[in-house]
């Protein structure tokens, strides 16, 4: 009953990219192919300190793989990354950014699957296993477009530069958008 609620916990937790905490424990272990075999001593327990994910897990056989130190989430984009800030010289700057929605960029890089959703290309595998695609609006915020899933698609880095700076980034914007309106529509 015990491992079935496990279970469940460990199927949400990589459903929802959820943060796993682990309790580390020290003492005797029994042998689970022994019969007969006396029960586990735990003498001390520990709330590890860092975070662990589930970043593997399957489906048919309830596998799994839990890792030390990464946070949840398969796929990851520009805006994911964390900065470790290099001392430099700073400047006083003001102006209006967009808050861009953080579960619309989770829902567009579920969506992808990993792959770009122009060229098809798998994005690339980071250290911690995550799987890195940038997002891109179709129609920029600045023109009017919406933070929305069916406005907003995961692109590798080179097709989200090409997006921005490419001699063909109209073409690309019109078959995007031409796209996903389709998928919209279906």
């Amino acid at each position: 009953m015990r491992a079935h609620r496990v279970d469940a916990a460990l199927q949400m937790a990589w459903r929802e990219e959820l943060p796993v905490r682990v309790v580390i424990c020290e003492g005797e272990m029994r042998h689970m192919t022994e019969d007969g075999a006396v029960t586990s001593k735990v003498e001390r327990r520990l709330l590890d300190s860092l975070p662990w994910a589930v970043t593997s897990y399957d489906w048919i056989t309830g596998r799994c793989t839990l890792t030390r130190g990464v946070r949840p989430g398969r796929f990851v984009d520009q805006f994911s990354l964390t900065n470790e800030a290099v001392a430099v010289d700073r400047r006083s700057v003001t102006g209006d950014v967009f808050v861009r929605s953080a579960q619309v960029r989770r829902s567009v890089l579920r969506r992808a699957d990993g792959r770009c959703e122009w060229c098809e290309c798998p994005g690339f595998m980071m250290s911690d296993g995550r799987v890195y695609l940038e997002t891109h609006h179709i129609v920029p915020l600045s023109d009017g477009g919406p933070d929305t899933d069916d406005n907003v698609v995961g692109l590798c880095p080179n097709h989200h530069r090409e997006a921005h700076h490419g001699k063909d980034k109209g073409v690309m914007r019109d078959k995007l958008r031409v796209r996903f309106e389709r998928r919209g529509n279906s």
